[in-house]
């Protein structure tokens, strides 16, 4: 992972992060603010909480990388952001497909959005709109600034 993303994280380490899909994805449940509070360069990870519930969700390097890999063509790519149904074209799948072969795990924490945040906040992609083409419909959707 990019070393200014890691410094960027730790400088934002214990601040309340507002997800900038509430300003540009209106309408559904908003998501939820979030702060990082651990950032391991050892276990290769991060780990976010989120402030409504508490939760603590860790995020490893490989999925941001994942991420940005997916973007670099410039094109947006849809984020997914619901589990089910698959759609194997979306950047969740992909996290979702990785991990399970990485795990050996039948299914996986959904992380897509969370990491799409921290790309976006960081200046390294932005948010947009991409037509789905199975529902004709716009989805959310990432691309690399």
């Amino acid at each position: 992972m990019e070393q200014k993303l890691i410094e960027w994280m730790k400088s934002n380490l214990g601040k309340i992060l507002e997800s900038p899909r509430k300003e540009i994805f209106k309408g559904g449940n908003p998501p939820q603010n979030f702060k990082i509070v651990e950032v391991n360069e050892n276990k290769k990870r991060i780990k976010i909480k989120f402030m409504k519930m508490g939760t603590l969700l860790p995020l490893e390097f490989w999925r941001f990388d994942k991420i940005i890999e997916l973007i670099a063509t410039g094109d947006r790519t849809r984020l997914g952001t619901s589990l089910k149904p698959y759609d194997h074209s979306t950047i969740e799948w992909k996290l979702q497909e990785q991990a399970k072969k990485r795990y050996g795990r039948k299914s996986d924490s959904k992380t897509a959005p969370h990491i799409a945040d921290i790309l976006v906040l960081h200046g390294i992609a932005e948010y947009g709109y991409a037509r789905n083409p199975k529902t004709n419909r716009n989805n959310q959707a990432l691309k690399k600034v």
